[in-house]
């Protein structure tokens, strides 16, 4: 099968509720991390460019600046594009997923939106922003956030948003290249950011089970992987099992995927593949934060300079589908609740659809169903 044959799921996409666009407008963030706008996106637009470039499903997420931008609007502004995308998926089920956004660095408003999302909602995963208000991921605050994640196996996709630090007098934008937008710069900076933070602070080994989606093919971390390893080993505050070279590699390889959004070839791609292989690869757009007709032309160029880094077959399809098609498939189950597989294909799933199929179907599940069964005890028949 030639490459431009072979279809995409691409993991990094994102939405633009109307609603969500006029509060980041409001509140001053309508030209966040130093974009001209935000831009406009409908779902018709989004699914015909997926057949422009091949992509059969697009997993959708809220990007930066996030719901969190007016404290008490944040639990609310979260629900509201929760649901909204998950209407959406409803709607295009096989083409369309998603990654649930949290209202953090609210914590317990986080537990409550979490389980809200993945039991209710039926997200894919959770997207997090590299950090909030200064609270980098793997921030000890967040720990009762990651606990639970732990718990239920849940894909986390990780998403820049434009660097900030914590001062006395409270958060503070830390750009120090402010004459360019921080998608250009501080985007792969921040990408580098997160996957340290997420080692540093003991996260890795703290919550194995946890499995994540770095953005833009890991930033510039492969750059330090080396230094930070041998260095925060040896002479940190804090010391982990995943703090050494080999401890970075294999966690890396196990616990970590990277999306290919903002075109790595030919340069980052390479540092990358010093730590993984094809089956840590996913393909990302970006749509609409990147124009259609670029990524039109970067889908054209992936598949010619593909090759030339995965000349095997299987490989290409594990980055442009397969790994996704794994990734989704595994998080599908074992985030609900915490329950095995099988309770909650025979609970949960039958739940859901029927919520979504509307009242009437709930009336005849919780009470006519039971009824009948009774009926049948009673008479010695079996159902």
């Amino acid at each position: 099968m030639a490459i431009e044959d072979i279809e995409r799921i691409d993991t990094h996409a994102h939405v633009v509720p109307p609603f969500w666009k006029e509060y980041c407008q409001e509140t001053g963030y309508g030209q966040a991390d130093g974009i001209a706008e935000i831009p406009e996106w409908s779902a018709e637009a989004h699914l015909d460019l997926m057949k422009q470039v091949r992509v059969k499903k697009s997993i959708l997420s809220i990007t930066s600046p996030g719901t969190h931008l007016v404290p008490h609007m944040t639990r609310k502004m979260t629900r509201d594009c929760n649901e909204y995308i998950a209407k959406l998926t409803r709607k295009n089920r096989d083409k369309f997923g998603f990654w649930a956004t949290l209202p953090l660095p609210d914590v317990a408003g986080s537990l409550t939106e979490l389980e809200y999302a993945l039991d209710k909602l039926d997200a894919d995963g959770i997207v997090m922003l590299t950090n909030y208000n200064g609270r980098y991921v793997g921030d000890k605050e967040f720990d009762p956030v990651f606990k639970e994640l732990n718990r239920r196996k849940v894909t986390v996709f990780i998403h820049p948003t434009t660097p900030c630090i914590k001062t006395p007098m409270g958060p503070m934008q830390a750009s120090p290249i402010s004459n360019w937008p921080s998608l250009i710069f501080e985007f792969i900076f921040e990408d580098t950011r997160g996957i340290l933070n997420l080692f540093l602070t003991g996260m890795i080994d703290t919550y194995p089970d946890i499995r994540y989606i770095s953005s833009h093919a890991g930033g510039s971390m492969f750059a330090l992987a080396e230094r930070f390893s041998i260095i925060a080993g040896h002479g940190g505050p804090e010391t982990w099992p995943s703090l050494t070279p080999a401890g970075v590699r294999k966690a890396l390889k196990e616990k970590f995927f990277f999306d290919l959004a903002g075109f790595p070839f030919q340069g980052r791609i390479q540092g990358l593949l010093e730590y993984v292989d094809a089956s840590r690869l996913l393909y990302g757009s970006d749509f609409p934060y990147t124009p259609a007709e670029n990524i039109v032309q970067s889908s054209a160029s992936m598949d010619k300079e593909l090759p030339g880094w995965f000349p095997d077959e299987e490989d290409q399809k594990k980055a442009y589908y397969k790994n996704a098609e794994a990734l989704l498939s595994g998080s599908s189950y074992s985030h609900k609740r915490g329950v095995d597989e099988k309770e909650y294909e025979g609970k949960e799933r039958q739940a859901i659809y029927c919520e979504e199929l509307g009242p009437d179907l709930v009336l005849l599940r919780d009470v006519v169903g039971p009824a009948i069964q009774k009926l049948l005890q009673s008479s010695g028949a079996k159902a």
